[in-house]
């Protein structure tokens, strides 16, 4: 191996690495914000506090989390969220499918609502949709 066979090598590496981080970013960011989306509507369908902030619960929940240092929450990406999980209910399905819950990533996420919710659906995903949400 020579010098420049070295570099090849290292940078062929480095790139490869790097493209692989961000995608897994961008897989745990999507789950991440379908989750968000995911609990506020259901809060905002059950939750036993609801009508205290009513329309008003976005601008409210957006405000504590900024307050809270929690960056990406603001008020437009909140909604965003919400409307994500609206539009694509049954990503659950291809979450739970592609990530083992006992992993310590999940495992600490309050997930029996949604495992109540989910857990009688037969709902398989077309490959398309699971590779445009995930990847």
């Amino acid at each position: 191996m020579n010098f420049n066979n070295l570099l090849t090598t290292i940078t062929d590496i480095q790139n490869f690495l790097q493209y692989q981080a961000i995608r897994s970013v961008n897989q745990v960011l999507t789950i991440r914000n379908w989750l968000i989306g995911f609990y506020i509507t259901e809060y905002e369908q059950n939750g036993e506090d609801r009508a205290e902030y009513g329309k008003q619960l976005l601008k409210h929940l957006s405000a504590k989390l900024i307050s809270m240092k929690i960056k990406g929450m603001s008020y437009r990406n909140l909604r965003l969220f919400r409307q994500f999980y609206q539009t694509y209910p049954q990503i659950w399905q291809s979450v739970n499918a592609k990530f083992d819950f006992n992993d310590n990533l999940l495992n600490n996420l309050p997930m029996s609502q949604l495992q109540k919710k989910y857990n009688n659906v037969s709902y398989s995903p077309s490959p398309e949709l699971t590779y445009r949400t995930f990847f």
